[in-house]
């Protein structure tokens, strides 16, 4: 299925499965695709599609790479929303939900971006954590400290397509709106990146927010690549560039 995208100066089409063309690897979470979303976190192949309302264990991979996500345990679930507009989203409760994406080589140079909404209670949030809590990025807090953390690199930090540093201005451009955000340039090469948790994981860590959609690439997209992919995830979540 072709997802269509409204830009500035016209429409533009684009399927997000074709970046990985080649063998490239990486991973697209897209809540809006009925086909891919069930509710069991624990069985393979998954039996019961997840409509909303719904707890969703098991996302399937759109990128062809077939590197699904999964709830940690069937507590951890989060639930299939739709918003007043209809774009469906994955609700996340702070408690204890979250989706875990491993078995896929992330990069040395690789790109993540995720169309989010933080919750406006929320003063410290971590998005996308390793699997040890000595590495995260994506940290949404009022403060002066680097939005990108434990992520070696020379990481860029951009929402709706204007660069980022600080954790306060994540953290202010997020807060109970949909937003556009990219990490470009991450190191997540080291061992602890081998399984990464968004929106949680970790009793601390863990996040009240949406996800419209998720595009992570094991190696860092082409400019052309990059508007794509912000383009499609703001159709997905209605925010305009």
């Amino acid at each position: 299925m072709l997802a269509a995208a409204i830009a500035t100066g016209g429409f533009t089409l684009f399927e997000p499965s074709r970046l990985f063309d080649g063998g490239r690897d990486g991973v697209v979470v897209d809540p809006s695709d009925v086909a891919a979303l069930f509710q069991e976190e624990a069985v393979y192949p998954p039996l019961t599609p997840a409509g909303v309302g719904d707890p969703v264990g098991t996302v399937m991979d759109r990128s062809g790479n077939g590197n699904y996500s999964l709830a940690s345990a069937s507590a951890a679930r989060p639930i299939l929303r739709a918003d007043a507009s209809g774009r469906r989203y994955l609700e996340f409760d702070g408690v204890n939900d979250n989706l875990v994406l491993s078995g896929y080589t992330q990069g040395a140079a690789a790109y993540v971006a995720m169309a989010i909404q933080i919750d406006a209670s929320e003063t410290f949030a971590v998005v996308a954590t390793a699997a040890s809590t000595s590495g995260f990025f994506s940290v949404f807090q009022d403060g002066d400290a680097s939005a990108v953390s434990f992520a070696a690199g020379a990481p860029v930090c951009r929402v709706n397509g204007a660069a980022v540093s600080t954790r306060d201005e994540l953290h202010d451009a997020t807060e109970a709106v949909n937003a556009v955000v990219e990490f470009d340039g991450l190191d997540l090469s080291a061992g602890l990146w081998s399984e990464i948790n968004l929106m949680g994981g970790y009793a601390a860590l863990e996040v009240i927010g949406r996800i419209y959609g998720v595009v992570m690439c094991s190696f860092v997209p082409s400019d052309g690549e990059k508007e794509n992919i912000r383009r499609w995830l703001a159709a997905k979540s209605g925010v305009v560039l």
